[in-house]
């Protein structure tokens, strides 16, 4: 535990603390009393935002893995660089029904539980991720009715637990 402008802490502490003092601020600005309903948000692009010092995004380095979300845009390559209109635009986007987006009951298939689990088609790559303390392993998968495009990152432990056919 540190606390700012502290003789003692640690200069990734105070740069964290700055960053994170700058984000609130932006939100204040754009949201004026509503800003703490956007708090989640900031969280969000703070946690998927690229780290130099741990040469990846937070959250991969607390997960072990990328983060997936329908919410790309927020991938910056600066820690501290966000973009409140970003946040404001995803805000205030509208979901307009769309048929196509509509997925037929034959396509999913569901468990008895109604559950999905995908199924592995191939894995497409492998890589390493060094941490300070321990190594990850994943892989590429790609996925049944996905193309190569949506193929995803995976730990190689989650796979060896769901899928053991595979080693």
């Amino acid at each position: 535990m540190s606390t700012a402008f502290h003789p003692q802490t640690d200069c990734q502490s105070e740069r964290t603390i700055q960053v994170l003092e700058d984000m609130l601020r932006a939100c204040v600005i754009d949201f004026g009393s509503l800003w703490d309903r956007h708090l989640p948000l900031a969280e969000f692009a703070y946690n998927k935002s690229y780290h130099s010092s741990i040469q990846m995004e937070p959250f991969e380095a607390l997960y072990g893995r990328r983060c997936r979300s329908p919410i790309g845009c927020f991938n910056s390559a600066k820690m501290d660089s966000l973009d409140t209109k970003l946040l404001r635009d995803a805000m205030d986007q509208k979901y307009i029904l769309d048929e196509s987006h509509v997925l037929s009951l034959d396509f999913v298939e569901l468990g008895s539980n109604l559950t999905f689990e995908g199924q592995t088609i191939a894995i497409l790559d492998r890589q390493v991720r060094k941490l300070r303390t321990k190594e990850i392993a994943s892989m590429k998968v790609q996925w049944k009715h996905r193309s190569v495009g949506e193929a995803t990152w995976e730990t190689q432990s989650d796979m060896r637990a769901k899928y053991p056919q595979l080693f």
